[in-house]
């Protein structure tokens, strides 16, 4: 920055350097004229001006940042092949990529819906609290998406491998709870909590005395 001729100095500066006794200001008056000019860090501030030089130096490295750009001609031209709209270079080209992407969140949301539509009939317990999880995330406003399922899938694995009833405990504790992810199970969990499709009434019997573990499973 040599030769350089301005700076910019902010009114927000002068006013929170007016409360400051003058030994102050006249420092980091200079801090900021030096480092502004010539790019020179201030050294040996009292300990009142070094806060106050840590909040201004941000926006003077960013104003040093725009003079330098400045000095090389500004911002560069976005580069263009003649009048012809289809032959063009810069942000134009930005442009298929965004409908490429907007191709992929039409795809992902069809195999969502394929996805719901083989849920309806779960073959399993495991597709069952899937698909719950799957509603639960519709009806907060945090729908998932494709990608995503595989994601909880894999978590799901590398957690309680083989271990499908854990899984399913998981899903359920994520259901009640109204989380978009899945968390691994608490002891107490693993071994008391029941997911609702588990929890079945069972009626009394006049002729037998049902014990506390009859009456949940």
């Amino acid at each position: 920055m040599e030769n350089r001729q301005w700076f910019i100095f902010y009114y927000s500066f002068f006013e929170a350097l007016s409360d400051l006794p003058a030994e102050n200001k006249l420092e980091l008056y200079e801090a900021i004229a030096q480092y502004s000019f010539n790019g020179a860090e201030p050294q040996n501030l009292t300990w009142i001006s070094v806060p106050m030089w840590k909040l201004i130096r941000p926006q003077l490295e960013a104003n040093n940042k725009r003079y330098l750009d400045w000095c090389k001609g500004g911002r560069p031209k976005k580069e263009t092949s003649g009048f012809d709209e289809k032959i063009t270079s810069g942000f134009e080209n930005e442009k298929p990529k965004e409908k490429e992407k907007e191709k992929e969140k039409d795809k992902d949301k069809e195999k969502i819906k394929e996805k719901e539509k083989d849920n309806n009939h779960p073959t399993d317990e495991f597709d069952e609290a899937l698909n719950e999880f799957i509603k639960m995330r519709k009806q907060i406003k945090k729908p998932i998406t494709e990608k995503w399922i595989e994601l909880v899938k894999e978590k799901l694995n590398k957690m309680y491998p083989n271990k499908k009833d854990l899984q399913i405990k998981c899903l359920y504790k994520s259901i009640e709870n109204s989380w978009q992810w899945v968390f691994a199970l608490s002891e107490e969990d693993i071994k008391w909590y029941s997911p609702p499709w588990r929890k079945k009434f069972i009626p009394p019997d006049p002729n037998k005395v049902l014990s506390i573990n009859e009456l949940i499973w």
